[in-house]
């Protein structure tokens, strides 16, 4: 039969191999579970990346050429300084078509 002794010694070698046990188990999980969390982690960037490039070529890409062409439409300096020597001139003929009618 075992003695008290025994039981204590049996227990020690249990606890010390259980410690080592334990802590190859616990690296292994965190090992698998690291490498799973990063594949999973890759795909979902792989689907963000996916659909946002969906989003720019369906909504952001057509409103920027829109927009390119209003630009191009606009009317530039040259254009409206032009037009507005052109409208300046014609408020200097129609005062002094005044002051000729007001001076007669």
């Amino acid at each position: 039969m075992l003695e008290q002794k025994d039981y204590k010694q049996i227990k020690k070698i249990f606890n010390e191999e259980g410690k080592k046990l334990f802590k190859f188990e616990t690296k292994e999980l965190e090992t698998r579970l690291s490498n799973k969390i990063d594949a999973q982690g890759k795909e979902f960037e792989k689907n963000i990346v996916m659909q946002l490039s969906e989003v720019i070529e369906d909504n952001i890409i057509p409103v920027m050429e829109e927009i390119k062409k209003d630009i191009a439409r606009l009317p530039d300096k040259a254009y409206l300084s032009d037009k507005l020597t052109d409208l300046e001139g014609s408020v200097i003929v129609r005062q002094k078509k005044e002051n000729k009618r007001i001076n007669l």
